[in-house]
C-alpha cells in the first residue's frame, strides 16, 4: 500500500510506551486471575511470581512466556510450599538462559511452554534441568577431548618442523618445512574454533548454575 506524501508515520514514543504499559497490564492481569486462594494469595508468592516474570522478561524479551507458561505455573506450583515454589521458579529461569542461548529465544519459549505442561513439580523440573545440563557438559567433555588430540598433533607436527630445519640438510628441505608450517596454520586454526566452542557451552553452564 502506497503511503501519502506528507503523512508522517512515525509514531510518537510516548504513545508506543503507553500501549507497552498498557499491554503488559492486561497481560499481567490475566495470569493473575488464575492463582488460586490460600498460599498463591500471600503477598510473598506475589512477589515471587513477579520477580520471575521480571526475570524471565530479561532472557526472552518477549509476553508469550507470560501469555502461555504463567497460567500453567501458578497450577502446577497451586500446592507447594513458598520454598518448593522458589526452587521451582529458579529452575525455570536457569533453563530458559539454557535454552535461549543454544537453541535461541523463539524456540525456548516454545520449549518452555511444553515445560510447563509436563512438569508439575519440583523433581520433575528438575530432572530435566540435570539433564539439560548434562547433555551441555558432554559437549564441554567432548571438544576438551578434542582440543588435547589437535594439541597432541600440533606437538608432532612443531617436532618435525623443528628435525627439519636442523641440520646441513636443512636448505634442500624448504619444502617440507613449508608444507608443515601449512599443515600447523590450518590446525591451529580449527583449535581456536574448537576452543570457542568450548568456551560457548562453559558460559551456558555457568549462566545456568542456580
Amino acid at each position: 500500500m502506497a503511503i501519502r506524501e506528507g503523512i508522517s508515520t512515525n509514531v510518537p514514543q510516548e504513545k508506543v510506551s503507553f500501549e507497552k504499559a498498557a499491554l503488559k497490564d492486561i497481560i499481567r492481569k490475566r495470569w493473575e486471575t488464575e492463582l488460586g486462594s490460600g498460599k498463591q494469595q500471600s503477598k510473598e508468592v506475589k512477589d515471587q511470581l513477579d520477580s520471575h516474570v521480571s526475570n524471565i522478561k530479561g532472557i526472552l524479551d518477549n509476553y508469550d512466556y507470560e501469555i502461555f507458561c504463567m497460567p500453567n505455573i501458578i497450577t502446577n506450583t497451586r500446592a507447594m510450599s513458598r520454598s518448593e515454589v522458589k526452587e521451582y521458579l529458579k529452575h525455570m529461569e536457569a533453563l530458559a538462559v539454557g535454552y535461549s542461548l543454544v537453541f535461541g529465544d523463539e524456540m525456548a519459549t516454545l520449549l518452555l511452554i511444553g515445560l510447563t505442561c509436563k512438569s508439575r513439580s519440583v523433581s520433575s523440573i528438575a530432572k530435566y534441568y540435570g539433564n539439560f545440563s548434562s547433555d551441555i557438559n558432554k559437549k564441554v567433555v567432548y571438544y576438551d577431548r578434542l582440543l588435547q588430540k589437535h594439541s597432541d598433533f600440533m606437538s608432532r607436527v612443531n617436532y618435525e618442523i623443528k628435525v627439519t630445519e636442523s641440520g646441513f640438510l636443512r636448505f634442500f628441505r624448504k619444502k617440507k618445512v613449508i608444507r608443515l608450517k601449512t599443515i600447523a596454520g590450518k590446525r591451529a586454526n580449527r583449535i581456536k574454533l574448537v576452543e570457542k566452542k568450548k568456551s560457548n557451552y562453559r558460559t551456558i553452564l555457568s549462566n545456568m548454575s542456580r
